[in-house]
């Protein structure tokens, strides 16, 4: 709200007394309105717990995935330490896992595949192009143009003929 980025949306203080409790009615009917399309969207409850069961323990291994990489790299853990708790973990997650995934259709597994990968796939694409965008700062803070690169460069800027009626 203070980026300015929502500058049509009204708010509203809930609270007089608690600073940051605010109702935006946009936000609060948009959610409604998504929700009822969502579940309709879907056809039956059942279909829809399948759906939540899904995302429920997705989120849990991939929430210990993450933990792993935090254990070893923000809080120093050793190989050994980390892993053992991860295997642990991982081991209850997988259970949920594997049950939920069995009791989905085959058709809905192909297709949570498929955005599984095609979300895999974007998450390396912006990781690599950060990774990429790191690389590059890198060089340029580093490395400074050779004789031979700059004389061949010079050989391949030649003056161009202007055309008439062009800048």
């Amino acid at each position: 709200m203070q980026l300015g980025w929502l500058r049509g949306v009204r708010i509203s203080q809930t609270s007089a007394e608690e600073y940051g409790q605010i109702y935006v009615s946009f936000v609060n009917w948009s959610m409604m309105a998504f929700t009822i399309a969502l579940a309709a969207g879907f056809g039956s409850f059942d279909r829809l717990a399948g759906a939540y069961g899904t995302a429920v323990s997705t989120t849990m291994v991939l929430t210990t995935a993450l933990l792993y990489h935090v254990m070893r790299n923000g809080w120093q853990w050793s190989l050994c330490q980390a892993a053992a708790v991860t295997v642990i973990l991982l081991a209850v997650d997988l259970a949920f896992f594997s049950q939920v995934h069995s009791q989905t259709r085959p058709g809905v597994q192909r297709r949570i595949h498929a955005r599984g990968m095609i979300a895999w796939e974007r998450t390396l694409k912006l990781r690599s192009r950060r990774h990429g965008h790191w690389l590059l700062k890198r060089l340029r803070a580093t490395s400074r143009p050779q004789p031979q690169v700059i004389r061949f460069l010079s050989l391949l800027t030649y003056s161009a003929r202007r055309v008439a009626g062009w800048p």
